[in-house]
């Protein structure tokens, strides 16, 4: 994921004595652009690049498809519902009490997150970044958004591995 971070020009790593680093961001954008789609996108969520792209438009079929599966009916706010799901996904908030790290002062797990390092977020912020009311929330998309949760830990990890594993082979062999 780093590399990713790299394609940044302020992340440009000048090497050691002033040199200039091997990878140019040129050869990364190279290496992206074989990956899958969606899994590249899972990646560039995970840094921090929330950019609309083929995967994003992918993703939100996938989301549409269990929409229609389960009978929710048209909505705009999938995109909503989707992007919230991501955010929960690719960047957990870290447990304020034990600062992420997932184990106490005794190196015992974590009693408030199960030694995980994170927390979840709120219904109430999980409402506002949708644009609905927490009660609306609570009553209609509380339970869509744990079925896309289900389905995107189901799904996303191997779609991330493989778009992953793609770049790192690709720059080996650059």
């Amino acid at each position: 994921m780093e590399i990713l971070a790299r394609l940044n020009p302020k992340c440009q790593n000048w090497g050691v004595g002033g040199g200039f680093d091997p990878l140019t961001p040129l050869m990364i954008s190279a290496a992206c652009a074989g990956a899958d789609s969606l899994g590249l996108m899972i990646l560039q969520w995970k840094v921090g690049q929330k950019i609309p792209s083929a995967g994003y438009d992918k993703l939100l079929g996938r989301i549409k498809d269990i929409s229609e599966r389960h009978k929710w009916g048209i909505s705009t706010r999938l995109s909503y519902l989707m992007e919230v799901c991501l955010d929960d996904y690719a960047q957990p908030l870290k447990c304020k009490s034990c600062h992420g790290t997932g184990k106490n002062e005794l190196h015992k797990d974590c009693g408030k997150c199960g030694g995980s390092g994170n927390r979840n977020r709120s219904n109430a912020s999980r409402a506002k970044q949708m644009g609905v009311h927490r009660s609306t929330y609570m009553r209609v998309w509380a339970r869509r958004y744990r079925i896309v949760m289900n389905y995107f830990m189901d799904t996303l990890p191997e779609l991330e591995y493989r778009a992953e594993w793609h770049i790192k082979n690709h720059l080996k062999s650059a």
